[in-house]
C-alpha cells in the first residue's frame, strides 16, 4: 500500500517508482533517520518537453531543499548509559554545541577502550566513522588545509580497517586452539604479530595527522587522539600476551670492524645468535636483515656468524645501522635486533640502459627496460629502483619499493611488487628522450641518470559524444575519449559551433568529458551543429574530430544517455500514481470516470477530449532515438537475471517513445496512455497491451515476470519503438559516434 510519507520507491538498479514523491525515508542503524528532500531537477527534456516540481511542504514538514538532509531523533532512540544524550545540550544546533557532543561522544569511545580488548569489536563500527567525519568537518571546517583532514580520514579508515582484521584473525586464533589445532593457533598467531605492527604505525601516522589539523586551526581533538591511543593500547597488550605465549625469544650481539663504511670499503661484522635461556642456535642458515637488504650467512656449533654489508640505498646520513635476526617462520621463534654505530661514505656508480621493449612505443605500451648500475666495472647485486621519464614526463618506478621494511620479530620481508610503466596520453609522438635514473637521492650509491632515445607512434582514440539542449543559450554535453575500449584521462577536448570555439573540456580518469555549454545567442531558435575535436599536438593521440546536432528547444533531438534518468522520472511521475488502482481495474476500453475524478488535472482532460475527436488514420510514427537507451539497459538487465526491471525499463522506453508524438501525456496512467494511442495506431493495439499488461504484473503484481516471459515483451517493445513496418535492433543508435 501507499506510504503515508508518499515516499519515493527504490527498486532495484535505476529503475524506480513514483508515488507522488516528496521525500525519501531512509532509517540508519545508528537509530536515526535522514530525511532527504527528493525534489525532481527541474530539467527540460527536449524529447518529452515537460518539467516536474515537488509539491509544498505540509505543516511540520519542514522546508524542502535540493541535496539537503537534516538529521532527525527518533523518539526511541536510546543511548548507553555513559553515552550523553544530545538533547541534554541546550544550544540551537551551533558549530559549537555540535563539537562538544561530538568531542564528548568520541570520549566516549576513548573510555569503552579502555576497558580492554573485548571492547574492540564493538569499536570498529559505523557509528564511531560517523562521528569522526563530523567532528572533522565541525571542528575543522575551513580553518585548516584540508589536505591534512583528507589524510586523517584516509588514515582513521586505514587504521580501522586493519584493527577489524586484527579482531577477526584474533577470533580464528582464540578458535584454534580451543581445538587443539596447535599449527593453525600458530600460523594466526603470526599474522596477528604482522597486524599488531601494523596497528602501531598506522596509529602513529593517525596522531600525526591529527597533530597537522590542531597546528593549523582551533580544533581541538585530543579525545580523537586518545581513542586512537587507547586503541593501539589495547591491541599491542593483547599481543604481548599471544607472543610470550607461542614465541621463543631470541637474542642478537653484533661486533663491526669500522664504523665508516661505502660500497667500496663494506662493513665486515660477526655476531652471535641465541635463545633466550642462552642456547645457541647453532649450525643453522640464517638470514639477516642489515639496513635495508636481506644478508644470508650461516653459525658455527657456538651460534656465532660472519657477515659482509655493502651500502647501496641506504640514506648517506645514516650513522646508526640496524641488523636483525629473521627466524624461519617455522621456528617458533622471535626475532631479535641491535645495531651499530656506523658513517656512510657515498660511491658514484655507472648506470647503463641496454634495451628498451617495445619499439617503437605507443599509448598504453608497458615498458620493458634492462639497465645496469655498476661500481668500478662490476655490476650492483641488488635491485635499485629506476624512475622513467620520456621527454620529462614521469611515467614510473621500476620496481616500485626503494625500500624492504622487515619485520624482525617474524622474520618476514615487505617488499611492493614491480610497478607496469605505461607510456600516457601527455607524451608527445615523434623521437622522445627516455631517460632512467635512481628514485631515490642522498644515498650510499650517488645519483646517477642513462638516456636513450624512442619513438613514439600516434594512436587513433576514438571520441564520441552525446548533447541536448537544457534552454535556448544551453546545451549539455557528456562525451569519451577512448583506446582500445579503456578511457584516456587527461585529453583536451575542444567544443565548436560554426567555426567558432565555445569550450575546452578534459577527460577524468575513466576517459569521460562532460560539462554545459553556451551556445552564441542566434542559434536559440535553429539546429546546432556542435563538432568535438581533439588536436593537441603535445599528445601522442591522432587528431580526431566528431559532430552531433541538437534541436532547439520543444524538438526531438536525442538525450544523453546520463539524462535518460530523468525522462524516466518524468515517464514514471504520470504512470505510477495510479498503479494500485489500475490492479483492478485492468485494460478497460469502456469510458469510465477519471481515476481523479473531479480532480482531474488539465491534461488529463484534454486527453478525454482528444479521445472523442475523430483523429486521422495515420498512425504517429515513433522516435527511435528517444527510446534505444532505454532498451539497451532492459536488454542489460534481463541478461542479467532482472527481468521486473527489464520489462519495466522496456515499457519506459515505448513511452517515451510514442509520446513524443501525442499531446498531454505526462498525466494519464499506463492504461489511459494506452487507450490515447491505439486511438490512432490500431495495428499496434496488441502490441502496446502485451507491453503494458507485462509492466503492470512487474511493477505492482506480487509474483513479478518471468524470465521467460519477458523476453517476448523487450521484442515487443523493440517493434514499438521502430518504424511502423519494421523491427528496430537496439544498435543502430548512437548520437555520435566515430
Amino acid at each position: 500500500m501507499v506510504n503515508e510519507q508518499q515516499s519515493l520507491i527504490v527498486h532495484q538498479e535505476n529503475s524506480f517508482l513514483l508515488s507522488d514523491a516528496k521525500s525519501l525515508i531512509v532509517t540508519l542503524p545508528v537509530g536515526r533517520t535522514i530525511v532527504l528532500a527528493t525534489l525532481l531537477l527541474c530539467l527540460p527534456v527536449a524529447a518529452m518537453g515537460g518539467v516536474v516540481a515537488a509539491p509544498e511542504a505540509g505543516p511540520g514538514e519542514g522546508a524542502a531543499t535540493v541535496g539537503a538532509f537534516a538529521l532527525q531523533d527518533d523518539e526511541d532512540d536510546e543511548e548507553p548509559v555513559r553515552h550523553r544524550n544530545p538533547d541534554e545540550y541546550d544550544g540551537d544546533g551551533d558549530g559549537e554545541t555540535v563539537e562538544r557532543w561530538l568531542a564528548d561522544r568520541l570520549e566516549d569511545s576513548a573510555s569503552d577502550l579502555g576497558d580492554g580488548e573485548t571492547a574492540l569489536s564493538g569499536y570498529v563500527d559505523a557509528e564511531y566513522r560517523e562521528r569522526l567525519t563530523q567532528y572533522l568537518e565541525v571542528a575543522v571546517g575551513d580553518e585548516s588545509d584540508s589536505s591534512a583532514s583528507t589524510d586523517a580520514q584516509r588514515e582513521h579508515d586505514e587504521l580501522l580497517a586493519t584493527v577489524a582484521e586484527y579482531n577477526e584473525t584474533k577470533a580464528e586464533y582464540d578458535a584454534a586452539r580451543e581445538a587443539g589445532d596447535d599449527e593453525r593457533a600458530y600460523d594466526r598467531a603470526r599474522d596477528l604479530e604482522a597486524l599488531a605492527i601494523e596497528i602501531a604505525t598506522a596509529s602513529d601516522q593517525l596522531l600525526e595527522a591529527y597533530d597537522a589539523i590542531s597546528a593549523g586551526s582551533d580544533a581541538d581533538l585530543s579525545a580523537a587522539a586518545a581513542s586512537v591511543e587507547a586503541m593501539n593500547e589495547s591491541v599491542q597488550t593483547t599481543q604481548h600476551d599471544i607472543r610470550e605465549r607461542e614465541f621463543a625469544a631470541t637474542e642478537l650481539t653484533v661486533d663491526a670492524s669500522q664504523s665508516s663504511i661505502s660500497y667500496t670499503d663494506p662493513l665486515v661484522g660477526t655476531g652471535e645468535v641465541q635463545t633466550a635461556a642462552g642456547e645457541p642456535i647453532a649450525n643453522e642458515d640464517i638470514r639477516l636483515a642489515v639496513g635495508n637488504q636481506e644478508i644470508q650467512t650461516e653459525t658455527d656449533e657456538t651460534g656465532a656468524f660472519e657477515f659482509e654489508y655493502r651500502p647501496i640505498s641506504v640514506p648517506a646520513d645514516t650513522d646508526t645501522l640496524t641488523v636483525a635476526y629473521l627466524p624461519d617462520p617455522k621456528a617458533g621463534q622471535l626475532g631479535a635486533e641491535t645495531t651499530v654505530p656506523t658513517e656512510i661514505e657515498p660511491v658514484e656508480p655507472a648506470l647503463s640502459m641496454s634495451s628498451v621493449e617495445p619499439d617503437p612505443l605507443a599509448y598504453g605500451d608497458e615498458l620493458s627496460l634492462e639497465t645496469t648500475l655498476s661500481v668500478d666495472g662490476e655490476p650492483v647485486d641488488a635491485a635499485v629502483p629506476m624512475a622513467v621519464t620520456i621527454d620529462g614526463t614521469d611515467v614510473g618506478t621500476l620496481p616500485s619499493d626503494p625500500d624492504a621494511e622487515y619485520d624482525s620479530l617474524i622474520g618476514t620481508a615487505n617488499t611492493s611488487s614491480a610497478a607496469n610503466v605505461t607510456v600516457p596520453a601527455t607524451v608527445p609522438a615523434g623521437e622522445q628522450a627516455l631517460t632512467v635514473e635512481p628514485a631515490v637521492t642522498d644515498r650510499a650509491l650517488t645519483p646517477t641518470s642513462a638516456t636513450t632515445t624512442v619513438t613514439i607512434t600516434e594512436t587513433e582514440p576514438e571520441l564520441a559524444f552525446e548533447a541536448a539542449r537544457v534552454d535556448d543559450e544551453t546545451v549539455a554535453l557528456e562525451g569519451t575519449v577512448m583506446v582500445d575500449d579503456d578511457g584516456v584521462a587527461d585529453v583536451a577536448v575542444g567544443i565548436e559551433a560554426d567555426g567558432t570555439h565555445l569550450e575546452t573540456l578534459s577527460t577524468d580518469e575513466t576517459g569521460t568529458f562532460e560539462g554545459t555549454i553556451s551556445l552564441p545567442a542566434d542559434a536559440a531558435d535553429e539546429d546546432v551543429e556542435l563538432i568535438a575535436v581533439h588536436d593537441d599536438v603535445e599528445t601522442n593521440l591522432a587528431e580526431t574530430a566528431i559532430a552531433a546536432t541538437v534541436a532547439p528547444p520543444g524538438g526531438a533531438g536525442g538525450l544523453p544517455t546520463w539524462a535518460w534518468a530523468v525522462v524516466a522520472v518524468v515517464v514514471l511521475a504520470g504512470s505510477g500514481a495510479a498503479g494500485y488502482w489500475w490492479r483492478v481495474r485492468g485494460p478497460s476500453t469502456t469510458d469510465a470516470p477519471s481515476v481523479a475524478g473531479d480532480r482531474r488535472g488539465p491534461d488529463e482532460a484534454a486527453v478525454e477530449t482528444a479521445a472523442q475527436t475523430p483523429r486521422s488514420p495515420a498512425a504517429p510514427e515513433p522516435d527511435p532515438a528517444v527510446a534505444q537507451p532505454l532498451l539497451a539497459h532492459a536488454a542489460d538487465r534481463l541478461a542479467a537475471g532482472d527481468p521486473d526491471t527489464a520489462v519495466q525499463t522496456s515499457y519506459h522506453a515505448v513511452r517515451a517513445s510514442l509520446a513524443v508524438h501525442l499531446e498531454a501525456t505526462g498525466t494519464l496512467t499506463h492504461w489511459e496512455f494506452y487507450r490515447a494511442y491505439c486511438d490512432t495506431a490500431a495495428d499496434r493495439t496488441e502490441s502496446l497491451q502485451a507491453v503494458t499488461e507485462g509492466y503492470e504484473r512487474a511493477a505492482f503484481g506480487r509474483d513479478g515476470v518471468a524470465d521467460e516471459t519477458a523476453e517476448p515483451i523487450l521484442e515487443r517493445a523493440r517493434e514499438l519503438c521502430g518504424p511502423a513496418d519494421s523491427s528496430t535492433d537496439t544498435d543502430q543508435f548512437t548520437a555520435a559516434d566515430d
